[in-house]
């Protein structure tokens, strides 16, 4: 099972796909189910919105997984966001409420291993953050039967970076301690 999610200043959302390899080795990827929605009129950042849609990435996975009636042996979350990807195997950080209220809905029906990079060009999920024109038949087409790496071989697909760069310590999405310096304790009757 593959999740792709994505989101912009319009919307947020995810897509997934079925992929099958038979005893035969042949590939068959299956559009199972896409959801999107519109951004909230409240404005929220970019990096709060990738937030949101890998949630209904990890919610749709286990909707799918609860009405489908053939075993899931893997199941692969895709994210252009590199700060979803930063961000998901951090357990030990504490975040602002908001993300912190996401990570945890991610760490419950995820696991950090299962959240993979994909190139923009390859997220069939822009779709659901930005639209298509009828005309642009190549963007239905992947939507339809998702991105042409998931017909490959596991080792032709998108490469992972290396390595993320570790948080930095000025994350406006992490939590500041309120740390007590210069308390002078008067202990006197």
């Amino acid at each position: 099972m593959h999740h792709f999610c994505d989101a912009s200043e319009f919307g947020y959302g995810a897509v997934t796909y079925l992929r099958i390899v038979d005893d035969k080795d042949a590939v068959h990827c299956s559009f199972v189910l896409g959801k999107s929605r519109v951004t909230p009129l409240k404005a929220v950042s970019i990096p709060r919105l990738e937030f949101m849609a890998a949630v209904v990435s990890v919610k749709l996975n286990c909707l799918v997984c609860d009405e489908i009636e053939y075993p899931i042996h893997d199941t692969v979350y895709w994210a252009d966001s590199r700060t979803v990807l930063q961000h998901t195997p951090n357990e030990s950080s504490r975040f602002q409420t908001f993300i912190a209220n996401r990570l945890a809905m991610i760490h419950d029906e995820s696991s950090p291993h299962q959240w993979r990079h994909v190139d923009t060009l390859s997220n069939p999920a822009d779709i659901v953050s930005r639209g298509a024109k009828g005309s642009e038949t190549e963007k239905l087409q992947q939507w339809l039967q998702g991105p042409a790496f998931l017909w490959k071989e596991e080792q032709d697909w998108p490469e992972q970076p290396v390595q993320l760069p570790a948080l930095s310590e000025d994350d406006n999405e992490l939590k500041r301690s309120a740390g007590l310096t210069n308390v002078i304790v008067d202990a006197s009757p």
